[in-house]
């Protein structure tokens, strides 16, 4: 990964954007930044975690209120008072993947609201947005490919580092950057990962299994004795059922052989006796229907079309009357006028007239009885239904209302010659108590099918936990067996990073002491260093191969052998990742950090960025690094802005041109 560009909007001390250009050449691979105490150094440091991890920068899987609120404390106080609407991380930068580099832009902006921040993100490859899927295949590649561990190995704090030398604890940074840097991490994530699995297996053992099963076995035998006593009192009671079934059958059998009728039979007649008459009250209600509306009509069948005939010719009449009255021989004239007709004509135009109302005259003199139209229709509906009698329809009425009646009469007589018969009667009463019994018999089948079907239940369940339980002693079995093999795997993961560790820390040592020679001042004074790859305790050798004591170190010493030991770890690990110092070489002398200006800062990294106080590097210190400089600035107050700002071109007082540097007379 290399870094493009930086611009930072609203954000920290920086009112409004601002751009920090990262640019760099094959030649020229240092950007130093100057500033003092509180003028936004740190800001661009948060800024890149934000914009490459999100959440993630502060330990938060995802964007939770906690993360929300961390951001909102971050944003500018000035800019949030000023109902600022933008508030903006960018970030450019160079990443390689598949051999094939590309320049990725990660964007995230968030809008203030109620002491939080939502966040939008937009990153885009090539200047082309990526969608919502590609860009959460990214963000997993960048967390995966540079996880935040490996970014923050690249920021040398200075902070850091002597909390690191004061508390003794270069082996564990030592470690943790190894573990990173040759992706060992990966392998002792997956120490832990085995580790707790096999925890998990091994509470999932259970030692009482043996003893359950047997217990379980016991009482599944038992439910199956059971099981087979109620079959066979099941089988005894349909036995006797079939005795108290038969001897009814014998009993309705006699009483049928004598001419008594059965329950069912009786049952029968009486339910087609029933029938019938409710057959035979239908086709009375027919006649009755018939007698009282249409037979006094079929009576005076003749008379009703003769009134009929005379309703016709009153309705004929009523026409004449009307015509007569409202026609007039000028209304006839007027007509024959429009027609061309000559007005001489008008003797013809009241014999036309005559002539006309003639055609409609009726036989009649005067109407008699003046029928209103409801009237006339009422008479023509009565017609057409006397018109549409069927004549056999009716008379087949009356023949069937006598052969149902006949029918009814013979089924009666034969109810009442079984209800009367007393040895019918005995016979009854024995079919009934014997039907009784045959109930109660029933009801302790159905009783004992039930208990049969819940022992059945109980069975299938007490077999399926039976299984599970057999199940699960095949499981324990096998859970022993994968057990071992975690423990197998764990012991060959630890042989593989044992191997990895020697070899890689062969390299470490020689790269290490290489660089360490280079930058302290005591020449030859270091000749060897150990690394264990147990505990990555390390062990100095002088050049008569005896141990020197650490603790004879110098604070400035123990920064260079841990600066020393950190780059040799990149460079044997060949990783092209951008080193960050951040107020590192005010600690040392004038020699250690000549020397490490020198030697150590333009070789350690494709991209160096050193963010530096105005005591830190000095004119002296910029002339030493000036042929590796690709660009200079400076960051400032700007009272006016009320934000912090970078003076691109001027470190503090000192003018960055083509020539040497200039310090600015005070």
């Amino acid at each position: 990964m290399q870094l493009r560009k930086l611009i930072i909007n609203n954000i920290g001390a920086y009112y409004t954007d601002h751009t920090f250009d990262f640019s760099i050449s094959v030649t020229k691979n240092i950007i130093l930044i100057g500033g003092k105490n509180g003028s936004g150094k740190t800001t661009i440091l948060d800024a890149i975690r934000i914009a490459l991890y999100g959440p993630l920068a502060f330990g938060y899987k995802n964007e939770n209120d906690n993360y929300q609120k961390k951001l909102f404390s971050m944003l500018n106080k000035k800019a949030i008072k000023e109902h600022e609407s933008l508030f903006q991380i960018f970030l450019e930068f160079d990443y390689v993947e598949d051999f094939q580099k590309s320049v990725y832009t990660i964007m995230r902006q968030w809008n203030p609201l109620e002491k939080k921040a939502r966040e939008t993100l937009s990153i885009l490859k090539d200047g082309n947005y990526l969608k919502e899927l590609e860009t959460d295949e990214f963000q997993s590649k960048i967390r995966t490919g540079f996880p935040p561990q490996l970014l923050e190995l690249c920021l040398f704090d200075g902070e850091t580092i002597s909390k690191v030398i004061n508390n003794d604890l270069i082996s564990s940074y030592l470690k943790e950057t190894a573990n990173v840097m040759f992706n060992l991490d990966l392998f002792v994530n997956l120490n832990k990962d085995l580790e707790l699995y096999r925890k998990q297996v091994f509470n999932q053992i259970e030692p009482e299994l043996h003893s359950m099963v047997e217990k379980s076995t016991v009482e599944l035998d038992k439910l199956w004795i059971q099981k087979s006593d109620l079959i066979e009192r099941i089988i005894w009671i349909n036995q006797q059922k079939a005795i108290k079934n038969q001897e009814i059958e014998k009993l309705k059998n006699e009483f049928s052989i004598y001419g008594g009728l059965k329950q069912e039979e009786r049952e029968q007649v009486l339910a087609n006796t029933n029938k019938l008459e409710q057959k035979r009250k239908a086709v009375i209600d027919e006649i009755k229907a018939f007698t009282l509306n249409m037979f006094p009509m079929l009576l005076v069948y003749k008379e009703i079309i003769e009134v009929q005939i005379q309703l016709e010719h009153e309705q004929q009449f009523e026409t004449y009357d009307y015509l007569t009255a409202n026609i007039s021989v000028n209304h006839v004239s007027e007509i024959l006028s429009k027609q061309g007709v000559s007005s001489s004509a008008q003797i013809d135009s009241a014999c036309l007239l005559k002539d006309l109302l003639n055609l409609v005259k009726p036989n009649i003199s005067q109407p008699i009885h003046r029928a209103s139209f409801a009237q006339r229709s009422e008479i023509q509906t009565i017609l057409s239904k006397l018109n549409k009698l069927d004549t056999k329809e009716i008379e087949g009425w009356f023949s069937e209302s006598s052969s149902l009646l006949t029918r009814i009469q013979k089924l009666r007589k034969k109810l009442e010659l079984n209800d009367t018969n007393k040895e019918f009667k005995d016979l009854v009463e024995q079919i009934e108590l014997l039907s009784k019994e045959l109930q109660v018999t029933d009801t302790s089948l159905i009783k004992k099918e039930f208990d049969l079907q819940k022992i059945e239940e109980t069975i299938t369940l007490k077999k399926f936990d039976l299984t599970q339980l057999q199940q699960n002693l095949v499981t324990k079995t096998k859970a022993e067996t994968t057990i071992q093999n975690i423990n197998n795997t764990i012991e060959v993961n630890n042989k593989f990073l044992q191997i990895q560790l020697e070899e890689k820390l062969l390299h470490v040592q020689e790269e290490a002491i290489l660089m360490l020679n280079q930058l302290l001042r005591k020449e030859n004074f270091i000749r060897k260093i150990v690394i264990s790859p147990n505990d990555f305790e390390f062990t100095l050798l002088s050049e008569s191969n005896n141990e020197i004591d650490k603790k004879s170190l110098s604070a400035g010493e123990k920064q260079i052998l841990l600066l020393s030991l950190i780059w040799a770890v990149v460079k044997v690990s060949e990783r092209k990742i951008p080193f960050v110092f951040d107020t590192l070489l005010g600690r040392l002398d004038t020699s250690h950090k000549q020397n490490v200006l020198l030697k150590f800062i333009p070789n350690c990294g494709d991209q160096v960025i050193i963010l530096s106080t105005d005591s830190e590097v000095d004119i002296h210190h910029l002339n030493l690094i000036r042929p590796h400089l690709a660009s200079v600035g400076t960051l400032i107050t700007d009272h006016a802005l009320e934000s912090s700002k970078i003076e691109v071109g001027n470190y503090f007082d000192i003018i960055y041109g083509e020539g040497d540097p200039i310090e600015v007379p005070t």
